[in-house]
């Protein structure tokens, strides 16, 4: 494999080592099934990484694992007989379901609405900055459209450039307190969720 990179040096050329790791994850579907790699990973993090102290230094190494197949990485890993050094400990994904499942079937229909779509609106002193988004599962998302309020005359411009200003549409006053400003928001969104950000606070409408 190789020299070995150089440890990290200190200002007086002395070297440090950590005392602490953490590895997020350290298996694929694709390693989870692959015996090979497997072995070479389960050797790495139980050599090299668990090695990276220096002689009579304490070292802690943690390793948040999702068992994917029987004897993958994960399911090597949490075996205290054939890895001791390591401390597996399972846990559950869920530890009681709970009793009103009417409540839950609630929260599941309200997350998937939220998932579909929704619309973000930044209230600055001058314009509406606005977007519209679909969210699916596994954190996916496209952007649909976006925008501000009112619309402005080129594609280059901030919030303190913007050549037509809600005051120019709104002579007579607009403040994000006034009626007319809710009436303003419901037509944008359209009955679609939600999230304003008024002047740096993140508010519900």
């Amino acid at each position: 494999m190789g020299s070995d990179p150089p440890h990290p040096s200190q200002a007086d050329g002395s070297t440090f080592r950590p005392s602490l790791v953490l590895i997020d994850g350290p298996q694929t579907d694709e390693v989870a099934g692959s015996p090979t790699q497997v072995a070479n990973r389960l050797e790495i993090m139980t050599g090299a990484i668990l090695g990276l102290a220096g002689p009579g230094q304490n070292f802690a190494g943690l390793c948040t694992i999702t068992v994917i197949k029987p004897h993958d990485l994960a399911d090597q890993l949490l075996d205290r007989d054939a890895h001791p050094e390591w401390q597996g400990k399972r846990t559950r994904l869920v530890y009681q379901w709970p009793d009103r499942e009417d409540l839950l079937a609630q929260y599941a229909e309200l997350r998937r609405d939220g998932l579909r779509s929704g619309v973000a609106i930044d209230i600055q002193e001058r314009l509406l900055f606005w977007s519209v988004a679909s969210w699916g599962g596994g954190y996916s998302g496209h952007l649909l459209a976006y925008g501000t309020h009112p619309e402005q005359p080129g594609a280059n411009f901030t919030a303190a450039s913007a050549k037509r200003t809600l005051a120019d549409v709104h002579p007579g006053g607009f403040t994000f307190h006034q009626a007319e400003h809710h009436m303003l928001l419901d037509h944008l969104t359209s009955e679609q969720p939600i999230a304003v950000s008024a002047r740096g606070r993140t508010v519900d409408e």
